[in-house]
């Protein structure tokens, strides 16, 4: 970087405290290796969504690239002649011509990130760049929809999902005989037209089922049934909220395959969905 134009377009978050060394007849160089970003999900807000003492703001950060660093300053025939990265590759004799102004993180400890990692490596998390955007004009923005909601793009709004129960021909005059516990046949019938692509008489089971006030180990099933409808159609919040109550109901698993509600929560995100609810 020879001029200011090239250092705040390489480097802004740390442009400011080199400008001088520019000033100087200095040429920068800025070795880097990044392993990863942490971002916002979702559009940019408005302005009028703003939270606190947001007075003047016109822009949010959106995202934030680490890794690791190394900011050099000499002569443009020093700095040309030590290109490197992160202080492995050609010229690398020349380091001592050229002064350090500022390091952090360790390209080693960087090598050990991988796909998937939800954190840095340590000594590898050095803030290297922030991504802004713009933000929105007052009133045009996306607004985040509750559970039982969904968005419609084209008026910008959240609208009810619906999610249709209608008992099948076959249950509307059906009532539990008493030999099994409160809930337990209205739970199989909810089971059985799920898998039978019947969403509007499965719901219409279910919530018979929890209505019958059914005991702990009738009504985890019950739930987990309930949560597959929610699922399928198109709710997944409350499909997370009723895999929870089922995991509370029954909270431990006695088969030998994998917990299939704790499945469905990780394929659902409920983690991240519910804090957003």
């Amino acid at each position: 970087m020879s001029n200011v134009k090239e250092l705040y377009a390489s480097i802004p978050v740390h442009a400011a405290k080199f400008e001088g060394k520019l000033a100087a007849g200095s040429k920068l160089s800025a070795e880097m290796r990044i392993v990863g970003e942490y971002g916002v999900a979702g559009d940019t807000p408005a302005i009028d969504q703003l939270e606190g003492d947001c007075q003047g703001a016109t822009h949010v950060v959106t995202a934030l690239t680490i890794g690791a660093f190394s900011f050099g300053a000499g002569s443009s025939k020093e700095m040309s002649g030590s290109a490197t990265v992160m202080g492995a590759g050609a010229g690398a004799k020349n380091e001592s011509q050229s002064e350090k102004l500022s390091k952090d993180g360790d390209p080693a400890s960087c090598n050990e990130s991988k796909r998937g990692d939800q954190a840095p490596p340590e000594k590898c998390g050095a803030l290297l760049r922030v991504e802004l955007a713009e933000l929105r004009a007052k009133g045009d923005f996306v607004p985040e929809c509750k559970a039982g909601q969904k968005l419609d793009g084209a008026k910008r709004k959240c609208i009810a999902i619906e999610k249709p129960s209608k008992h099948a021909p076959e249950d509307e005059s059906f009532s539990e005989d008493g030999t099994k516990p409160p809930g337990f046949q209205w739970g199989e019938k909810c089971a059985a037209h799920r898998r039978g692509g019947s969403l509007p008489a499965a719901r219409a089971a279910c919530e018979k089922a929890v209505a019958a006030n059914p005991p702990a180990d009738t009504l985890g099933p019950v739930l987990y049934n309930f949560a597959m409808v929610e699922r399928d159609q198109g709710d997944p919040a409350a499909a997370c909220e009723k895999l929870g109550r089922a995991l509370a109901a029954v909270p431990k698993w006695t088969a030998k395959t994998p917990d299939p509600r704790k499945t469905q929560q990780e394929e659902l995100k409920c983690k991240e969905l519910l804090k957003t609810q």
